[in-house]
């Protein structure tokens, strides 16, 4: 079960394509803020930003190194089988079969290993970017499996469920019968506005600053899946029921139930990935605990964001006064979501 949200009512990642009709290669950006719109002379671009140009294969062979320049972007315009890497003929040759190269940008404001799933939504804009660029279509659900093939092309390990969340809008539960090849089913869980203005005014964000790895600690995960041990059986079973009662207590509209599946899960998350929730994580939880009806941290744990449902609307400013007061949580800060029921939106 997961939750579209903008981010102090913003959307934290995005992407822009831009063909070069006289250029054959790719210019790839990656930056920490959106970059002015085309044609702003005025405005200038803030953040850190990195630019790299590929102009042969060779370029693109470090695809599936997750630290190297670009990957993510190489990865995708891959998979959206512009050009291919194992072809004969040069890259220049194919991108001007295909009409010429394409500059590509994406940005994200998210921490690095915020939990959040920022790689797998970035790949979900980046690749619907680039297929509208090249006049292509895919629709969500396609969307969906191609961003799990490029976190696998990527090598992270991820990809099966974070795109889900922002691809589209609202709240949805994702379902996968256990069976390969893996399909992901989405369901939209129904959600009345004024049940969505009710949770944004108790849902608070807490990046603990802590940032995390999801691949390592997805092969932790693996390796207790692998263990077979009766209490991790067990456990995956009350996972697949619990994400099904707080699918239930969206449609419901009941935010405490929905606070009991969280604190539910971020249980069961902590049997699957021993030593998920640091020190200092687990005492901002407890000094939180009397105002919370619901506590996790968000993607495998470890780190990243903490998502927290309050008993009282707007307790943001409590929240940070209670962050403030915790050792061990430098660089933490407080975020104010929103529900958002877009979903990725094109311009």
């Amino acid at each position: 079960v997961n939750l579209a949200l903008l981010g102090d009512g913003n959307r934290p990642l995005g992407a822009r394509a831009r063909r070069l009709p006289n250029s054959p290669q790719f210019v790839f950006e990656t930056r920490s803020e959106r970059p002015p719109s085309e044609g702003d002379a005025a405005a200038t671009a803030g953040g850190r930003a990195e630019r790299i140009v590929c102009s042969s294969l060779a370029d693109l062979e470090d695809h599936n190194s997750p630290s190297a320049p670009a990957a993510l972007l190489k990865c995708c315009v891959l998979c959206c089988g512009i050009v291919s890497i194992t072809a004969s003929s040069p890259l220049s040759e194919q991108l001007l079969a295909a009409g010429g190269g394409l500059h590509l940008i994406s940005w994200s404001s998210l921490p690095q290993g915020s939990g959040l799933g920022g790689s797998s939504i970035l790949a979900g804009v980046a690749m619907r970017s680039i297929l509208t660029a090249f006049g292509l279509a895919m629709d969500d659900e396609s969307l969906i499996h191609a961003v799990l093939n490029v976190e696998q092309m990527l090598t992270t390990g991820g990809g099966w469920q974070d795109q889900v969340g922002a691809i589209i809008g609202g709240a949805k539960i994702a379902r996968s019968a256990p069976k390969l090849p893996l399909q992901v089913v989405p369901e939209q869980l129904p959600m009345s506005q004024a049940f969505a203005d009710e949770l944004s005014s108790r849902l608070v964000l807490v990046f603990t600053g802590r940032p995390r790895l999801a691949k390592h600690l997805l092969q932790n995960v693996v390796r207790q899946w692998f263990s077979r041990l009766p209490e991790i059986c067990s456990n995956v079973r009350d996972l697949v029921t619990n994400a099904e009662a707080a699918a239930e207590a969206i449609r419901a509209g009941n935010l405490e139930a929905l606070g009991a599946c969280m604190a539910s899960y971020w249980e069961q998350k902590k049997v699957m990935a021993p030593g998920s929730e640091p020190r200092p994580v687990a005492v901002l939880r407890e000094r939180l605990a009397p105002g919370l009806l619901g506590f996790l941290l968000a993607g495998a744990g470890g780190g990243g964001y903490a998502a927290m449902i309050t008993r009282e609307p707007n307790a943001h400013a409590w929240v940070r006064e209670v962050v403030a007061g915790c050792h061990g949580l430098d660089g933490a800060f407080v975020s104010v979501p929103v529900v958002d029921f877009a979903g990725l939106s094109a311009a």
